[in-house]
This record gives structure tokens, sequence and C-alpha cells, in this order.
């Protein structure tokens, strides 16, 4: 029933799927039974997360709405600009975002606080070890999220994230926080901001 007001285009996987029902004879046809979400299923009944990240998990869902997350990813896909990060987070980085140059620091960092801003926003981003900390100085918010997973890219690849997301209007801690931590989970040679995108969309419905 959620494709009955789809409007398939041509050379679409829906309109290809349809064309080939059609060419065996057959035809579609849209139920009207009530609508379940499986991802919303799935994180409530069968989480792979500990209890204590499926509340921090259930805590931002009631901060952010599908069509935020639909903005901010989708202004995260025309980002441009320059971001400092170490040069063994460069080739991650401008995989994920091929809009942006990054460029090595003139000194090495350890820091595990950093602050991004630009004539939009400023966010501060506390990269724990157990957890990604974001702080809108905009605001005056602050949400914690436990990192999901005990894999943990570099902090100077979040750091060269932050600094990407610096130039990104919205100052949603919440989705900020998740964010960062679906990064640090996925963070791997041919991880994408579509793959991301998925993810943090199927935790967050």
């Amino acid at each position: 029933a959620d494709y009955k007001d789809r409007v398939p285009t041509s050379g679409s996987k829906m309109q290809g799927e349809i064309d080939l029902v059609r060419s065996f004879g057959g035809d579609i046809a849209f139920t009207e039974e009530p609508q379940f979400s499986s991802s919303k299923l799935l994180n409530d009944f069968l989480s792979p997360f500990a209890p204590h990240i499926q509340e921090r998990l259930k805590e931002a869902r009631s901060h952010i709405s599908l069509d935020e997350i639909q903005r901010f990813f989708v202004e995260l896909e025309g980002i441009k600009g320059v971001v400092t990060a170490p040069t063994s987070a460069q080739a991650l980085l401008t995989q994920v975002f091929p809009g942006v140059t990054v460029q090595p620091p003139h000194a090495p960092s350890s820091i595990q606080e950093m602050t991004a801003t630009s004539e939009r926003s400023t966010c501060t981003l506390h990269l724990g070890v157990t957890s990604i900390t974001a702080r809108s100085e905009a605001n005056m918010s602050s949400f914690s999220m436990p990192r999901l997973s005990d894999s943990a890219c570099e902090t100077g690849l979040l750091q060269g994230v932050a600094a990407v997301l610096s130039h990104h209007s919205s100052t949603n801690v919440h989705l900020r926080a998740v964010f960062l931590a679906v990064f640090n989970q996925e963070a791997r040679p041919g991880v994408t901001l579509a793959s991301l995108r998925k993810v943090t969309e199927s935790i967050l419905k």
C-alpha cells in the first residue's frame, strides 16, 4: 500500500518491474491493508544494540523527523569546501563527500574535541572513547550518543567529518551525533553517503 501513491518514472526500477509484469500479460495492483514499518518493528523488538544505546536512539528519534533526515543528506550531497584532516583519512572523506577537498594539517593533532564553525552554524563535537557528543552553540543544546559498536575509525577521520558538517546548516545535535556514530561504525573502503543514509534512516525509523 505504501507504493500506491508513487508515480513511477521512465527508467526507474519500479517502472521496470511494472513493464516486466505487463510483458507477461499481468498487471500491478495495490493492497489496502494497514502499513507497518519493518525497520520500526526491527528497532523495537530485534535491535542489535545494547539497551543503553537503544534508549539514546529512542530519544534521538523523538527529536528527528524523516523529512529532516532527507534534508540533512540532500545538503550533505551538495556540500563543497576545503577541510583539514590527516592524510590517512583523505581517501575515505573524498569517497563519501566528492565535493569536498581535503588537505593535511600543518602539524599532527590528537585533539579529541573539535569546534567546527561556519557562517551558518557552530557545533562542538567531543569524540570520546565510548561516546560522541554534539553541542550546538546556536541553540545551547547538547546530546551524547554512545558509539554503536566497538569498531572505531581514527579520530582524525571523525574530525574531518566534523569539519564537513561545519558547512551544513542543520544545528540538530541529535542528528549530528547519530550521523557521526553511524559513520564511526561504517567507515571502511567502499562506504558511500548513500549507504550511510540508508543505515541512519533504518535505525531512526
